[in-house]
């Protein structure tokens, strides 16, 4: 394609991964591939976009904002790791997925979109199954590598030791650390402990402006929320009963790092979060320790799991992975299966075997029985009787409706006034799928001093909906609810908090 002049864009979910495809891309391509994305200067990302506008560079990689970069002769997409719920906006407006796009971009501009994925989302999968999406399967891992020996460790039995570890873990570290073969642990929660407490009156701190508790980060002594980003020192003493001592409860990855030092203090450790890689290069200088083999143990939450090719890691473990089948989310399960799958990917990915040891609680869950036999298939066949049962996607389309206000009475007098009206159009639906499910208030009810409910509507037809929506309130959303509300319309969510 690049010899007859023609352009090719290539989508990835997350920026941490542009790296390593541009390494990649630029290996074989050289100064044809154009690398756009948000943590380059305003500067490097005007000139990168006038070279894709212009198209001297022929090959456009980038995350989801990349989708609308002016392409001259755009002949291929590449969507890689489709699934990823990165490539949808969720706020601020506009909420689009970036892999929807690309597919109607691909259709407009009468070029071939191709998805790749070892965890395909369970809709894609749908329609290929229903020949709406052509099938391509790769049966092998690339170099012929086989597929790593996966192990479950139920932790209801296991002896635990510091952060959340196994013994049984930790042995198995010791021997492949022994052999000169590298390890990674994936612990899906950021900070070093996922709650303070004082021990004396038991008082929580919890952030003002969302009501959850504070994350405790070591690093630079201070309580953060992960929603607002409000950040507060680490306190002397208790408000409520002046205790001094402050107690902390839940494991993240800073006090992994900490005690991974403590077991192995020969060793050279790595944490990849978003809070080790904030720094420019920091990332890039990662990544290339890692693959040259300077580091012995690799920790980090989901990023360290997606796409990286890490040569030497023998060994993978995956710590609490309960935590995301927790979530008031139908997808929950979907999630928790990919992430198991996705990791376990990153051992033995040359001539060595890889195993993986997966830490639970409830070993018989089936997301987490089939992502131990690398099975996505026999995972569908479960997971979809479940959509088809409660009618959720790919067997109905979604729009979150959330009414939010500085004042707790407001949101909740105004998602009752939304009802009313979506009820009026429910009548006039006819017959088809209109299911609404609310109001009730939003899991996370109070975010960045907002309080929040919300409204779940099933629909067959989003275009019917609209269409129906616009004939009814002409100036949807304006009159919907009162003006000193927010309102916020989220078609195919993807994040349900």
């Amino acid at each position: 394609l690049l010899q007859e002049g023609k352009s090719v864009l290539i989508l990835v979910p997350e920026i941490s991964l542009t790296p390593v495809m541009q390494k990649r891309f630029t290996d074989i391509f050289g100064d044809n591939v154009v690398v756009l994305h948000s943590r380059l200067t305003p500067a490097q990302r005007l000139r990168r976009w006038e070279r894709a506008r212009r198209g001297i560079g022929k090959i456009v990689l980038g995350p989801r904002s990349s989708v609308f970069v002016p392409i001259p002769n755009l002949s291929l997409i590449v969507v890689d790791e489709e699934q990823d719920h990165s490539y949808k906006q969720e706020s601020p407006s506009p909420r689009y997925n970036a892999r929807d796009v690309a597919l109607m971009r691909g259709k407009i501009e009468d070029v071939p979109v191709i998805m790749g994925s070892a965890t395909p989302s369970i809709e894609s999968f749908h329609n290929a199954q229903n020949g709406k999406f052509e099938l391509l399967r790769l049966p092998e891992r690339p170099g012929g590598s086989q597929l790593p020996n996966v192990t479950v460790l139920d932790m209801k039995a296991e002896r635990v030791l510091g952060s959340s570890l196994s013994a049984t873990l930790v042995a198995r570290m010791n021997d492949v650390l022994m052999s000169g073969k590298q390890v990674m642990l994936l612990l899906n929660r950021r900070g070093y402990a996922r709650y303070a407490r004082c021990p004396e009156c038991g008082y929580m701190w919890r952030c003002p402006d969302c009501e959850i508790n504070f994350t405790y980060h070591e690093w630079n002594h201070k309580l953060m929320c992960h929603y607002c980003g409000r950040i507060e020192p680490e306190p002397a003493k208790c408000p409520f009963c002046e205790g001094v001592k402050l107690s902390f409860f839940g494991t993240g990855t800073q006090r992994l790092e900490r005690t991974l030092n403590e077991i192995f203090p020969e060793m050279t450790i790595a944490r990849m979060d978003l809070d080790s890689t904030m720094v420019k290069g920091e990332l890039e200088r990662i990544i290339s320790e890692v693959t040259e083999g300077n580091v012995n143990i690799l920790t980090g939450t989901q990023m360290i799991g997606k796409g990286f090719d890490f040569p030497d890691i023998q060994l993978t473990g995956i710590i609490m992975t309960d935590l995301g089948l927790s979530f008031p989310d139908f997808r929950a399960r979907e999630t928790t299966f990919r992430l198991l799958t996705q990791a376990a990917g990153r051992a033995g990915r040359r001539k060595i075997l890889g195993d993986v040891y997966i830490q639970t609680s409830i070993p018989d869950e089936y997301s987490i029985y089939h992502a131990s036999r690398q099975d996505f298939e026999g995972f569908y066949r479960e997971e979809i009787v479940n959509r088809r049962r409660f009618h959720y996607p790919p067997y109905s389309r979604l729009i979150l409706f959330t009414v939010s206000s500085t004042k707790a009475e407001s949101a909740s007098k105004g998602i009752q006034a939304l009802k009313e009206k979506l009820m009026i159009l429910r009548d006039l639906y006819k017959g088809r799928l209109f299911h609404l499910l609310g109001p009730a208030p939003a899991p996370m009810y109070k975010r960045n001093k907002y309080y929040r409910h919300q409204l779940l509507l099933k629909l067959d037809s989003v275009t019917k909906f609209n269409e129906l929506l616009r004939k009814r309130y002409p100036d949807a959303p304006m009159g919907i609810i009162p003006r000193d509300l927010r309102l916020a319309i989220n078609v195919d969510p993807q994040d349900m908090l």
